[in-house]
Parts: C-alpha cells; sequence; structure tokens
C-alpha cells in the first residue's frame, strides 16, 4: 500500500505568515489542500509548544527549520510520537552554517537542491537524504500599470556577506538597462516594506516585461530555489541565470537563461524588442509550471517514505 497521511503537521515561523508563496508554507498548504489532506500549521518562533502537535495526532510532521534540532524539540516529538513520520522540507544550500542542528531523530531530509545532502548528513546527523525539488503555487497576477517595468527584480541587493556576489552583478545589469527596478524586501530592514512587497508580487512579475531570476548562490547543481518558478507561476516572462540540471525542469521555450552577465545584459536588451516571442515563452512557462505544482511533490515525498 502506497503512503498517504491522514494528518499532517507543518511547523514555521511566524513571519512567512504575509510572505506570498513562501516555498516551505504557503506552498505546501496549497498543495495538500488540492490533495484533500487534513493538516495544521503550528510555530516554532518565536516560541514552540509541543503540546499542541502532540494533540494533534500527526501521522506525518513537516519542518524546515533548524530550531526544532537546535533545541532538541524534534527529539520531544519524536519520544511522544514514535510513530509518527518525521521529515525537514527545504534543506537550502549553505556554504558555511555555524548551526549544526542534530536531526538524527527525523525519517528523511528533503533538500532542494543536489548539492549539499553529505554536507547536511555530515553536519546535522541526517540519517537519509533525497532530492525533492521546491514547487510552484499558481497565482496569476492582473496587469497594473504602475508595475508595468522593463525589467524588475525583487529582493534584498546587499553588498556584505554571501549576497555581495549578486548585488554586483545586479548592479552591473542596472548600469546598463534603463528603467531596470529592484524592490528590496529585507525583512531585516524593513519588514513593513517586505510584507507589501509580497501581496503584490504576482502584480508585479505580471505586468514587468522582464523579471530577473537570479539566487545568491550560482552554479550550484539542482538548486531549485522559490525564485526558481515563482515568476512563471505568477504569469512572468523570467530571464535566469543557469544552474546545473535545470535542463530536467524546463523544457526548451519555457525560459530564458544566462551564464555572464554580458549575455544577461544581451538577453534582456532583445526580449525587450521583440515582444511576440517574450509573450510566447511567457505563456509557455506558466503551462510548464503547472507541472511542477505541490500536490505533485507532496506525492513524490510521499513515495519516497
Amino acid at each position: 500500500m502506497k503512503y498517504r497521511p491522514k494528518k499532517v503537521a507543518l511547523i514555521i515561523a511566524t513571519w512567512p505568515n504575509f510572505e506570498l508563496l513562501c516555498p516551505n508554507f504557503t506552498g505546501m498548504q496549497d498543495g495538500l489542500k488540492d490533495l484533500k489532506i487534513d493538516f495544521k500549521v503550528f510555530t516554532c518562533r518565536p516560541a514552540f509548544n509541543k503540546n499542541e502537535v502532540i494533540e494533534y495526532k500527526p501521522d506525518l510532521i513537516v519542518y524546515g527549520l533548524p530550531d526544532m534540532g537546535l533545541k532538541g524539540w524534534g527529539r520531544e516529538l519524536r519520544e511522544v510520537l514514535p510513530d509518527s513520520k518525521i521529515v525537514f522540507w527545504y534543506g537550502d544550500y549553505h556554504k558555511n552554517l555555524e548551526a549544526k542542528a542534530d536531526m538524527s531523530h527525523i525519517d528523511c531530509m528533503f533538500v532542494s537542491n543536489n548539492a549539499s545532502s553529505n554536507w547536511h548528513k555530515q553536519n546535522w546527523k541526517v540519517p537519509r537524504c533525497e532530492y525533492l525539488p521546491l514547487g510552484a503555487s499558481i497565482k496569476v497576477g492582473e496587469f497594473n500599470d504602475k508595475y508595468n517595468f522593463p525589467v524588475v527584480f525583487i529582493g534584498h541587493k546587499l553588498f556584505i556577506g554571501h549576497g555581495q556576489i549578486r548585488a554586483r552583478k545586479i548592479q552591473e545589469i542596472q548600469n546598463e538597462i534603463m528603467g531596470f527596478q529592484v524592490l528590496n524586501g529585507n525583512a531585516q530592514s524593513n519588514p513593513k516594506l517586505r510584507e507589501k512587497i509580497m501581496k503584490e508580487v504576482p502584480n508585479i512579475y505580471f505586468s514587468s516585461k522582464i523579471c530577473l531570476d537570479m539566487n545568491t548562490f550560482s552554479g550550484i547543481k539542482g538548486y531549485t530555489s522559490n525564485r526558481a518558478w515563482v515568476i512563471s507561476a505568477c504569469g512572468g516572462f523570467a530571464i535566469s541565470e543557469y544552474w546545473p540540471q535545470s535542463e530536467e525542469f524546463f523544457p526548451e521555450g519555457t525560459r530564458v537563461w544566462f551564464k555572464t552577465i554580458p549575455e544577461a545584459i544581451e538577453k534582456i536588451k532583445y526580449y525587450l524588442s521583440h515582444d511576440e516571442e517574450r509573450e510566447k515563452i511567457r505563456l509557455a512557462g506558466l503551462e510548464n509550471a503547472k507541472n511542477h505544482t505541490y500536490d505533485k511533490r507532496w506525492l513524490q515525498m510521499f513515495s519516497m517514505l
């Protein structure tokens, strides 16, 4: 008999409550609703009440934050709910992560990239790691002329830490493309602005001619961050920085890729002046995103449990 849980506990932090399409949370909930599986959301920041989870009696517990291992909460749940499956889903790529969470109590960790499985096994004591890409939550926007930018990028542009490489790349493109808008959604510096921007994400991506897709890290195999899907899922046209294995998810004609900044600038200028080609790719990208929704990702997960 194929595994299919009846009750799923999603353990999250409070901050994604306002963030549309946050990969581990809104998309996950959409998928479970589509599959008609009962679920309940619990928070672990700023505090965690394990008794609420225990009383719910889930047969699958899912979380995507290291707090559950760092603070021992996950092990406590395992002791009380020995028959429930516990998984960690997201597993973002990290070059240097100081926190070495103890995840030895989980059944499986599902990583959103194909490059850090061994790292998590060594540093987080994960017994088993599987590649499960993030997915798309289809929320096509409405056209709004105030967002009719030639090019838009949503995200932080910080010239510090691991974000500075991307920031320099974005700045180089801005220097060459007139009207390129960077909407800074940095939660730490301005959470209210982030909330406002995130609520408008579908309309911004749908209304802009070109949406730039660049991750903080580049060149990571199978790196399906939220950015991989959100632009197409909102009905936008994406020009994306290439990552290995992307061909498995994006057939030719569903997205435009670049490997260097000069190439990105060249392609941005080309597609700004070729409306029909841009529209054809935009529509194909949206149809492709529908093949990678979270109900399908959940079923992939269940098949591995």
